[in-house]
């Protein structure tokens, strides 16, 4: 059930391609600052604690997070439902289990 937009009505798609830029871009910072903290507390210092694995364990979370981000943003996420075509907009609602 990928996104099916009406083709009659102009769609601004910023918001959804800026979504997923943004949390991508953070993604890679702090991958690249938890990288480096880890790299200094098990390699350089032989110490790591908790809270290490504290914060692998939220980047996993967060990885998780972006993948789902990006499967809604493929299937509507950030599209007003009125750009859609009756027949998505219906099809969604039955996945759903709501009445249209």
């Amino acid at each position: 059930m990928d996104v099916h937009v009406s083709s009659s009505k102009g769609v601004d798609l910023s918001q959804r391609i800026g979504t997923l830029t943004i949390t991508s871009t953070f993604f890679g910072i702090s991958t690249l600052g938890i990288a480096l903290r880890l790299y200094v507390r098990i390699k350089i210092i032989k110490q790591p604690s908790w809270d290490d694995w504290a914060i692998a364990l939220a980047w996993v979370g967060m990885a998780i997070y972006l993948c789902l981000l990006g499967l809604l943003v493929k299937y509507g996420l950030g599209v007003r439902k009125e750009y859609f075509s009756p027949d998505w907009y219906k099809s969604a609602l039955m996945v759903t289990g709501q009445n249209g």
